[in-house]
C-alpha cells in the first residue's frame, strides 16, 4: 500500500518551507523554488514531493504528473478541498496521515525530523 504523509495548516504557515527542508534532507539537493514537485529514490522506494497545498486543481494536476510512488509527502490546507482530496485517497488505496504544522508550535528541523522518522519507519516494515 502507498503512503502518503500530509504536512497540513494554514495559508502561510511554512509548510512548503518546511517541505523544502525534508527534500534536501531526503535528496541532498536544494530547491531553489518555494514549489517543489519531485520524485526521487530514497532507500530504494520512489519518494515523491508536492509543496503546493492551497488549490484543489494544483494538486490534482501535479499528483497525476508524479506518477506513480512509494510514499508522497505534499501539504493542504486545514480546510476547503485539499484535505478532502487527501481523504478520499486513504478510502481508496493509500495510507494516509496527516501531520499538523501550526505557527511558532514546532519548528521545521523537528517536523523535518519527525516526517523522515515516519518514512524510515514505513521502509523498514515494507522493504
Amino acid at each position: 500500500m502507498k503512503k502518503i504523509i500530509v504536512l497540513k495548516g494554514v495559508s502561510k504557515s511554512g509548510k512548503s518551507t518546511t517541505i523544502n527542508k525534508l527534500y534536501k534532507e531526503l535528496s541532498g539537493i536544494e530547491s531553489k523554488r518555494k514549489e517543489v514537485i519531485k520524485s526521487f529514490e530514497y532507500k530504494d522506494k520512489k519518494i515523491a514531493i508536492i509543496s503546493i497545498g492551497d488549490l484543489l486543481e494544483l494538486i490534482e494536476r501535479y499528483f497525476k504528473q508524479i506518477g506513480d510512488f512509494d510514499i508522497l509527502i505534499c501539504a493542504c490546507r486545514s480546510k476547503w478541498a485539499t484535505p478532502e482530496f487527501y481523504e478520499a485517497k486513504r478510502n481508496s488505496d493509500c495510507d494516509v496521515e496527516f501531520i499538523p504544522k501550526e505557527k511558532g508550535k514546532y519548528g521545521d528541523d523537528e517536523i523535518v525530523k519527525q516526517i523522515k522518522n515516519k518514512i524510515d519507519e514505513w521502509i523498514n516494515k515494507n522493504p
